[in-house]
């Protein structure tokens, strides 16, 4: 959760950036140290695409992996 929450906060999802932040900020104050390390090095470890690739509308989102789940399969058009 913290990842995606990070993730949101630094852009990619449109509309989602302050939101996922106000969350991010509230779920680190109680996770426990030893997992608020390794989401911390998780961070480190990934690339932020900011700025290189447009904001994915949150419905696009939403149904990609609602396909996901269903396992359905996605094509390109």
């Amino acid at each position: 959760m913290a990842l995606g929450l990070r993730t949101a906060a630094g852009g990619g999802v449109a509309g989602m950036g302050e939101t996922a932040l106000r969350a991010l900020v509230k779920l680190e104050q109680v996770l426990p140290s030893r997992l608020r390390h390794r989401v911390n090095a998780m961070q480190v470890a990934t690339i932020d695409t900011q700025g290189h690739v447009p904001d994915v509308p949150l419905e696009v989102l939403t149904s990609v992996a609602s396909a996901c789940r269903d396992q359905h399969r996605l094509v390109s058009w």
